[in-house]
């Protein structure tokens, strides 16, 4: 066995052996095989919002290279000697897939607690983000707090924050959330149902012009509901026709695609909204649209997914042959060892005969 070093992270090289004596030297064998990514960059613009009286969403910014993040919490008195506990409701660090933002719930008034934040590839852990939070007896739900701290860390309390001004005087930062606005005919309004009301935040229905996206066009766009704002914590849209239901990300310069998996609820199919962006309503797919019956072969180790660009399970090895179940756009649900996930297309062979 030899081991190479000096390689660049995430990058594909081919290695030849060949034996050799005395009085001649074999034919070579290759193999080819990619390379770790390097780890991720920490999380960083660390947020934290009260969501309800007992649970406090934390948002932070896309970090580079992830797959996936890591939360815990600790509660503790400030009092100078005391030792903070783990979060009951978190229990140590867990595993929220690949978010920008988290609920933890079951915390107490009066309380001050730390949230840190990872993120993690198949290459390792970033270093953790933190965020102070004080959960005050008195105070509402859903009030914002500005960032406060340096460095994804800050000391916030609720709906109001406190910092030093210039004289070392403390100055009160308050703020109140207005209703949601809605920009949608009475027609697109019965054509859906949103859960809890997105307060201070702009909603508006869109069809395939407001979406833009020409790969959902194609595929035939019934509605759109486009947020833009904050959002703190999460909220459910849910459409009352049959579809499927694909997801642009605002938080890229250009909105990032991401095909999603609904559930039902009430003969409606829905899906939580965490982020801005556009949540929208595609057409059924007609059964030849179906990806039944095909295989693939992986041409790199590949991403298997828990969703289409959601949570990350595990890395398939390069070369790996797929049954294929589904296809939603770039995106197709296989079966590996028993086990269903999904994976992207372009890092794959496909043989439909």
């Amino acid at each position: 066995m030899y081991s190479f070093s000096g390689l660049s992270a995430d990058t594909q090289y081919t290695l030849q052996v060949r034996a050799k004596n005395s009085q001649t030297t074999s034919a070579g064998v290759s193999v080819t095989e990619r390379t770790l990514p390097e780890p991720p960059a920490p999380p960083a613009g660390l947020q934290a919002s009260l969501a309800d009286p007992n649970s406090v969403a934390v948002e932070w910014d896309p970090a580079d290279r992830a797959d996936s993040y890591e939360i815990q919490g600790s509660a503790g008195s400030e009092q100078p000697g005391s030792q903070a506990v783990p979060i009951s409701s978190l229990g140590g660090w867990i595993d929220v897939g690949n978010v920008n933002s988290y609920v933890v719930s079951g915390l107490s008034p009066n309380t001050h607690y730390i949230f840190e934040v990872r993120a993690i590839n198949p290459s390792g852990r970033s270093a953790a983000a933190a965020i102070d939070f004080q959960i005050e007896a008195d105070q509402q739900a859903g009030q914002p707090v500005a960032d406060l701290g340096q460095g994804g860390g800050g000391s916030q309390a609720g709906g109001s924050g406190s910092a030093l001004s210039g004289d070392g005087a403390e100055s009160i930062l308050t703020a109140t959330l207005s209703p949601p606005q809605f920009n949608c005919t009475d027609e697109q309004k019965a054509m859906i149902a949103i859960s809890p009301q997105p307060m201070g935040l702009n909603v508006q229905c869109v069809g395939p012009v407001g979406v833009g996206d020409r790969d959902l066009i194609a595929r035939g766009v019934v509605l759109g509901v486009d947020v833009w704002g904050w959002v703190r914590g999460f909220f459910e849209v849910c459409f009352k026709q049959a579809g499927d239901l694909a997801f642009l990300d605002a938080a890229y310069a250009t909105r990032q695609l991401k095909y999603v998996i609904p559930y039902n609820r009430d003969g409606m199919i829905c899906n939580q909204i965490d982020r801005a962006g556009a949540l929208v309503l595609l057409r059924s797919k007609t059964p030849t649209e179906a990806a039944a019956d095909c295989r693939v072969t992986t041409t790199d180790p590949l991403n298997f997914r828990a969703s289409p660009g959601g949570q990350y399970l595990l890395t398939l090895p390069a070369l790996t042959t797929l049954n294929v179940h589904d296809r939603r756009g770039d995106w197709l649900l296989v079966d590996y060892r028993g086990r269903q996930g999904w994976v992207s297309a372009i890092y794959t062979v496909e043989d439909c005969g």
